[in-house]
């Protein structure tokens, strides 16, 4: 039976990933989240140990900062690609969700909201992130905005990231 690690950037993905993979709502495949952005560190040994053949990791990134040219691109770059490679000497199978750009845009994609305010009417779109960590009944206020999963994480994986699954790989519904 595989096992399934979410590596994602901040406590707003790891709160909408939690929701997600919840018993009863099961939109993708239950594993253990972690806080752990893979653009900016490197995987540690400990991290490795952890995996086996039977650990499916799922990355989870934002578009945005692959167009952050404030950045060195070839450093982010490369280091995605080391930490993917990596990975798969220890794991059964990688997947990568790329977001675009951000967990707010796949959000405001994937429900009838126009802005991300409106999720959980929030004073405004900065006031959201802290909203969504806080708040105790996330998955009905994505039901009430008509979440549609196959509506997301749809953005393409980039083209120097090799040998990868998409979110098709995780997604039940």
């Amino acid at each position: 039976m595989d096992k399934y690690i979410y590596y994602v950037e901040g406590e707003d993905e790891k709160k909408i990933v939690d929701i997600l993979k919840e018993r009863g709502n099961e939109y993708i495949v239950s594993g253990k989240s972690i806080k752990f952005n893979i653009v900016q560190n490197n995987i540690s040994n400990s991290q490795l140990l952890s995996l086996n053949k039977s650990t499916v990791v799922i990355i989870i990134f934002d578009n945005d900062v692959l167009q952050d040219y404030t950045q060195n691109q070839n450093i982010i770059r490369k280091r995605i690609v080391e930490n993917i490679n990596l990975l798969k000497k220890y794991c059964k199978q990688v997947v990568v969700i790329c977001q675009y750009d951000n967990i707010e845009d796949e959000l405001i994609k994937s429900t009838n909201i126009k802005k991300i305010k409106e999720l959980l009417n929030s004073k405004s779109d900065s006031d959201w992130k802290s909203d969504v960590i806080k708040e105790k009944n996330l998955i009905k206020k994505l039901i009430d905005k008509k979440f549609d999963v196959s509506k997301f994480w749809l953005g393409k994986v980039p083209t120097f990231i090799n040998k990868v699954e998409d979110s098709k790989r995780i997604k039940i519904k």
